[in-house]
């Protein structure tokens, strides 16, 4: 049984403790490096954590295969410090195309060079993939193209527009582009 006085220090007990990790979480920014001021590092990025509405700004945020239906999108996710490590800033996205994945993958490959960014060797592929391309761009930027198998499908949580249904014909990829966060 607890006597309402050890109640009352349990609670404060536990309030102290979620201020320390929060006041520790926004102090341990400053020891990974995050500044203050936002300025932009030689390639472009910021130098401050990446806010979703930047991701999203970039054109690679929203790059799909001419013609094709995305789906599955919540936007661009931002910079997250947490207590003990730090998650990118990124956009994923799923992608149905009538066009073969060689075709698909040749078309980024022409997109993306064209605009700075280098064939990376070696494309993480998450469970379902069937194959995949990397490229980077700079020290922080990645963009991966990843030929997925239509059992991913079952595995989104978002509505499907009705056309979303596999044809014979048709081709499922996901993109994901990163933004590492900076370093000095």
């Amino acid at each position: 049984m607890v006597v309402p006085h050890q109640q009352q220090t349990v609670t404060r007990l536990v309030a102290l403790a979620v201020l320390a990790v929060l006041a520790l979480s926004a102090a341990g920014c400053s020891f990974l490096g995050v500044s203050a001021s936002c300025g932009r590092d030689r390639y472009g990025m910021p130098t401050c954590p990446v806010t979703s509405k930047f991701i999203d700004s970039q054109p690679e945020a929203h790059l799909v295969y001419p013609g094709s239906t995305a789906f599955g999108n919540n936007g661009g996710q931002p910079e997250q410090h947490l207590l003990f490590s730090t998650n990118p800033a990124d956009v994923h996205l799923y992608v149905v195309t009538a066009a073969s994945m060689p075709t698909v993958y040749a078309w980024y490959r022409a997109w993306l060079t064209s605009h700075g960014w280098q064939f990376a060797s070696g494309a993480p592929l998450g469970p379902l993939g069937v194959d995949a391309q990397a490229y980077d761009k700079g020290t922080r930027e990645s963009f991966d193209i990843q030929h997925d198998s239509w059992g991913a499908v079952r595995w989104f949580k978002v509505p499907f527009p009705k056309r979303i249904m596999k044809l014979s014909n048709e081709t499922l990829y996901s993109i994901i582009f990163i933004i590492e966060p900076y370093k000095n």
